[in-house]
């Protein structure tokens, strides 16, 4: 059976009006998939480091959200127990308390489904920082007077950070009023990092400072009195 030619041309249109009506679904479902993904704007978590360095106080936005485990990272990157004090939870919206249930241990809370702002307090070792989450957040670290880590050789902060200092003194009352010794000022130091599920940072006391000043005088001076005899037994070979 033979097709004319015009039946051939109205099929090829058929076929490109449906392959027209599928690119479109195609980009619609995609469309619908990505915008809610990219309208989605991180939360916020914000971190002060007590004076001393021993502890960190915590303030963190979750949604939609009816727990939270309190964790830190492990050797290997992986969620381990963290021991806290001084839990509140906070209704974002409207900033009033809400009440929660702590779990046996005390290594995670419980509370009415909803979008909260979680306080607390935490240990702090050996003046290293580390922070882990399970969804993207704009995280800021605020250090105490008399701390930094702008001295490679004494400091690091991961990656995606950004050092710059502020005036931070409004947050000693604020701070002080939730029983938490900061002491801000004019030129404190402020680490950012914006959409991370991950904070790293080290810092350093003016101690420590001091002790690699004198490190490095004496280190010179070992090096002068080597270097100056070879030096001068140099030109004498000459």
């Amino acid at each position: 059976m033979c097709t004319s030619d015009g039946d051939r041309r109205d099929n090829r249109r058929s076929s490109s009006r449906t392959s027209l009506i599928l690119l479109s679904a195609a980009i619609f479902f995609l469309a619908a998939a990505v915008i809610p993904v990219c309208a989605a704007a991180p939360l916020n978590a914000t971190f002060c480091v007590h004076d001393g360095a021993e502890a960190f106080h915590a303030e963190i936005e979750i949604i939609n959200a009816e727990r939270y485990a309190f964790v830190e990272p492990g050797i290997l990157g992986e969620e381990i127990p963290r021991s806290v004090t001084n839990t509140t939870l906070r209704h974002t919206d409207n900033q009033t308390p809400a009440e929660f249930k702590e779990d046996a241990f005390g290594r995670s809370i419980s509370f009415e489904k909803g979008n909260y702002t979680i306080e607390y307090d935490a240990a702090l070792k050996n003046k290293n920082f580390q922070f882990i989450f399970n969804a993207l957040y704009n995280i800021t670290l605020y250090l105490p007077q008399g701390y930094d880590v702008r001295n490679p050789l004494l400091g690091a902060t991961g990656t995606g950070s950004v050092v710059s200092t502020v005036d931070s003194r409004y947050l000693t009352e604020e701070l002080a009023a939730k029983n938490v010794t900061f002491t801000g000022g004019n030129g404190t130091i402020k680490v950012f990092w914006q959409n991370r599920a991950f904070a790293d940072c080290r810092f350093y006391d003016d101690q420590q400072v001091f002790l690699l000043e004198v490190f490095g005088s004496i280190w010179l001076a070992v090096a002068a009195i080597f270097a100056v005899p070879y030096i001068m037994t140099r030109r004498r070979m000459e």
